[in-house]
């Protein structure tokens, strides 16, 4: 050390300041090279945590650690008294290299208040149908993840209806009107088509909160050979049960997105499989933050359904369910 001060003509006092000069600037280069994720989903926090740990984890197995490489702003709008302006306006304040997005409703706001992040959709209905990109295969702009919806999908429900009950003769379509959920005039038209290849007529009934809900089953109780499809969007996630109630108590069959309906009671589910939602996710943003642009990742969709099933509900609505539906069920709760 002696000999180094000396042979640089430097004091001690002038080295170890350059040393920490150094020492210094390493850290404000480490920091600057940070990058910055946010995460903006309707729940709470704990609600979150089966889709926040895999993500979580996915990441870290690809190198990027939290504090280290990475920030993660995690903004739950189910923790801001379900406030999902609040938490969009905290992600995008710290500004962010990627968003990744739970719903259709949010990634529009986003784009409604022009940010120009990379967003990664988690579980977006209908990105297509929302005009968020140009196609499945190239979206081409800056949103890019997963999509639940496809054509495929809702033509097998529309199926799944005539299997359950033969006699059937509407599919209703129970439409949120929530800013968080929005309802894609694609999905609804495909909705119709689908109706109408299985000899069903098509009905749109639209709820803006939780009050009308019973009311709309009320209403269907006078012909119970309709069948109600109930999609997954905050406002019936979060009354999930009074949904299965309503149901139950005006003996309507209802046809669920998710297994967490079945899981309290709903008749039965039939949806992609979420679980790689997470994994996805952090898979796009690994690349986003490698460089390569959001409008070159194809939208993922899962071709992987999976059923639930619930039998005491079936019980209680006198429904039979068919040997082959039953074969088809990954769970059944009885």
């Amino acid at each position: 050390m002696k000999r180094l001060h000396k042979n640089l003509g430097l004091s001690r006092r002038a080295f170890v300041g350059v040393f920490l000069s150094g020492s210094i600037l390493s850290k404000a280069v480490a920091q600057a090279q940070k990058r910055r994720i946010a995460w903006v989903t309707s729940k709470t926090s704990t609600a979150d945590a089966s889709r926040v740990e895999p993500f979580r984890a996915a990441l870290l197995a690809k190198g990027w650690t939290e504090g280290k490489n990475i920030d993660i702003l995690w903004s739950f709008a189910g923790d801001k008294n379900d406030d999902i302006d609040a938490a969009i306006e905290e992600a995008i304040s710290q500004k962010p290299d990627v968003i990744v997005a739970e719903t259709t409703g949010i990634i529009v706001k986003l784009k409604r208040l022009k940010e120009k992040s990379a967003i990664v959709s988690l579980s977006a209905g209908s990105l297509e149908g929302a005009d968020l990109i140009d196609s499945i295969n190239k979206p081409g702009r800056n949103v890019t993840g997963n999509q639940m919806l496809s054509a495929d999908l809702i033509f097998k429900r529309a199926e799944l209806i005539k299997e359950l009950l033969p006699n059937a003769t509407a599919m209703v379509f129970l439409e949120p009107l929530t800013p968080a959920a929005l309802m894609q005039r694609s999905y609804v038209d495909t909705a119709a088509l689908a109706a109408e290849r299985y000899g069903l007529k098509f009905k749109k009934l639209s709820v803006r909160n939780p009050d009308e809900i019973e009311e709309l089953y009320r209403m269907l109780s006078a012909d119970r050979s309709q069948v109600v499809l109930v999609p997954s969007n905050p406002l019936t996630v979060n009354n999930a049960k009074s949904i299965v109630n309503s149901s139950i108590r005006h003996q309507i069959i209802s046809i669920y997105e998710i297994i967490a309906f079945v899981k309290v009671g709903g008749l039965i589910s039939y949806g992609p499989n979420r679980d790689k939602f997470p994994l996805v996710a952090a898979d796009y943003v690994d690349r986003i933050l490698h460089g390569v642009s959001p409008g070159d990742l194809p939208i993922y969709q899962s071709s992987d359904y999976e059923m639930a099933l619930n039998m005491n509900t079936a019980r209680e609505l006198g429904v039979q369910i068919p040997h082959n539906i039953l074969a088809r069920a990954l769970e059944i709760i009885d």
